[in-house]
């Protein structure tokens, strides 16, 4: 309990340290018992989202031009104003936005994305949320505030190229074999 902690210039330095220690479990024989697996059928579909998925693994962030929408695979940086309770925090800059995620300064908060869709930097707009028990300042923490954001900058994630140097970056010689 590092609140009740108290540094006594003179003598021991006391305190309380509570360790959770998971218990040992003896597992039962589990051989012989039966286990259906079902694997799913890789179709195309499947398999050139797994494509997807590792190309991004290797994404850049690229910056749009001003006059460039917001879209739903955008990534924004915002500086908010936190209000609760009628009283406006200090404006936070350069906070995340996943436009497609719905994700503000790392609170979910649906519908945001759809917001924020065909606005462009420097625009300005308001949402509301509740405030995540690990917000800081904590006791703000679960309360509900106003959030005033302003478009800062825009950027989207270009996807590399499936070619022969990005296979070669994971010691892969073609698609197929990634595939």
């Amino acid at each position: 309990n590092l609140e009740a902690l108290e540094d006594e210039a003179e003598g021991p330095l006391n305190f309380e340290l509570a360790l959770e220690v998971a218990p040992e479990i003896e597992l039962a024989k589990i051989e012989g018992i039966p286990v259906t697996a079902r694997l799913p059928v890789l179709d195309d579909a499947i398999l050139d989202g797994e494509v997807d998925r590792f190309r991004q693994q290797f994404a850049e962030m690229e910056e749009v031009p001003n006059d460039v929408e917001v879209s739903d695979k955008s990534v924004l940086g915002v500086t908010i104003t936190y209000t609760i309770d009628g009283e406006a925090l200090d404006p936070r800059a350069d906070r995340t936005v996943l436009v497609e995620h719905d994700l503000v300064d790392g609170i979910k908060i649906e519908g945001a994305g759809r917001a924020l869709l065909g606005r462009t930097r420097g625009d300005r707009l308001q949402l509301e949320a509740e405030l995540p028990t690990h917000f800081e300042p904590a006791e703000l923490g679960g309360k509900a505030a106003t959030l005033d954001l302003a478009i800062d900058t825009h950027r989207v994630r270009k996807l590399p190229e499936l070619n022969e140097d990005l296979l070669k970056k994971v010691g892969l010689g073609s698609e197929d074999e990634l595939r």
